[in-house]
């Protein structure tokens, strides 16, 4: 009994200690932790991580997924890194080709809005478009970031054109190519058409949500007619 009894008192002894100590390093020990480090396996080969998963590629794929998505969905992330090295802990993952066609819109849109480094979205739509051969949403957004972000209006209405060809594209995004290639320069209207266009995408709206605070700084507020038009307005027959 008096074994069991010393036996009891160490354990709790023991368990006191590591609270203790867990207590007072764990907040160092998380500040150490890079929050942008490159997952597992995201270097190698697809084929070889093919196989080292013995068939369950999927689940992998489901793994990066989330890992990407707690990179860029950081609301901190501008504060302690810059485009290029969000865009260096990214791109190894998505060269896996996950097969999830939202997570290479929101890199896109994170990297070259948020962080205002478009210039790497071209890669990573180059990435999703291997993933997504058929996909008409990832050039979209690709010339979506060149007519509003770095203002290459040729390669904007070059990637609207490449969407619109897609089978599944709807007509919306076929005149949408089409008003890109025939006008000289965007416009405010241009942009606001685009991001209701965005609306219009399986999952547009959340991506939209997520650049909110970016977005509102470069789309213009509508126009509200004053009293005097608005009263003339209302006294034509």
């Amino acid at each position: 009994m008096i074994k069991k009894i010393i036996f009891s008192i160490l354990l709790l002894a023991a368990a006191v200690s590591c609270v203790k100590i867990g207590r007072s390093r764990g907040v160092r020990e998380r500040a150490a932790i890079d929050k942008l480090m490159v997952p597992p396996l995201a270097y190698w080969s697809p084929n070889i991580v093919s196989i080292a998963t013995l068939g369950h590629r999927s689940l992998y794929e489901d793994f990066l997924v989330i890992w990407i998505l707690q990179i860029l969905a950081d609301r901190q992330l501008s504060t302690y890194a810059n485009g290029s090295q969000v865009f260096n802990a990214v791109i190894p993952a998505l060269k896996q080709h996950p097969r999830v066609e939202a997570i290479y819109l929101m890199a896109c849109f994170v990297i070259g809005m948020d962080l205002e480094s478009p210039k790497y979205c071209e890669e990573i739509s180059r990435q999703g478009l291997m993933a997504f051969p058929e996909s008409w949403r990832i050039p979209m957004v690709q010339g979506f970031i060149h007519l509003f972000q770095t203002g290459e209006k040729d390669k904007a209405a070059a990637y609207y054109a490449l969407a619109a060809t897609r089978p599944t594209s709807p007509d919306y995004v076929k005149r949408l190519a089409q008003k890109t290639a025939e006008k000289s320069d965007a416009t405010p209207e241009d942009l606001n058409q685009t991001l209701e266009t965005f609306k219009e995408i399986p999952g547009g709206t959340k991506l939209l949500e997520a650049i909110r605070e970016t977005l509102s700084k470069r789309v213009p507020a509508p126009i509200v007619p004053d009293s005097t038009n608005r009263s003339e307005q209302e006294g034509q027959p």
